[in-house]
């Protein structure tokens, strides 16, 4: 940090951690020769707020296979998903759009299956096609989406 004769502070280099602490001391300019100068020393804390520069990266679209006789709560597929961001810029939550046959746990990402599945006499198989969103919580949050 540099500090300016008027007493401003502005950044030198890249900032590396959250928060820095420093003392500045300010000198007054005496009016005549014979006055004495005097100084004040002043603490400064300077807290950081981290960007969110990274978007969620959920590495692969779930998919999954299941008969009639699949028990509702029955957990399958946790979802692998990641953030570079550190802190709260780097935590997860999950989501699912398009269906009411399958939940998620907001936090872990697990799929579990939330009511009983019906396939049609006329149909040897039924496709479920659903949306996941994995949200940073960032500000401004970021998220990715797959089918």
């Amino acid at each position: 940090f540099a500090v300016s004769a008027d007493g401003n502070i502005s950044v030198t280099a890249a900032l590396d951690q959250a928060a820095y602490v420093f003392m500045v001391i300010a000198y007054d300019t005496p009016g005549s020769v014979a006055e004495q100068r005097t100084s004040r020393p002043v603490n400064v804390e300077i807290n950081v707020v981290l960007a969110n520069e990274n978007t969620p990266v959920l590495s692969l679209s779930p998919r999954a296979r299941f008969t009639e006789e699949t028990v509702v709560g029955t957990s399958f597929l946790p979802l692998v998903a990641s953030d570079a961001d550190s802190g709260t810029n780097g935590q997860l939550v999950y989501a699912l759009e398009g269906t009411s046959l399958f939940s998620i746990s907001p936090l872990t990402g697990v799929i579990t299956v939330a009511a009983r599945l019906d396939v049609d006499d006329d149909e040897s198989e039924s496709s479920i096609m659903a949306s996941v969103f994995v949200t940073d919580l960032g500000s401004p949050p970021r998220s990715v989406s797959k089918p």
